[in-house]
């Protein structure tokens, strides 16, 4: 998923919490209210299958943070 400032999904669907109760979409508001937001914040996220203890990197996510990390190469350079 790549995101940029105009495109983040507002939706509580979309609100993934850590740990703290304090997810990444509460943290770019927060930085909006703040006034501290840069003016271009572009996102890269991969959801991965399985989370529970023991849970090894499936295929699908190791191919994804291959091409996240392209994509954000890729972004650099320009």
């Amino acid at each position: 998923m790549r995101c940029e400032n105009d495109s983040l999904p507002a939706d509580q669907a979309c609100r993934f919490t850590s740990t703290h109760g304090f997810g990444v979409l509460d943290a770019i508001e927060m930085a909006k209210r703040l006034g501290s937001l840069p003016d271009r914040l572009i996102l890269y996220g991969i959801e991965a299958e399985r989370t529970g203890a023991g849970a090894t990197m499936c295929e699908e996510v190791s191919r994804a943070i291959d091409e996240v990390v392209a994509e954000v190469l890729e972004e650099v350079m320009r």
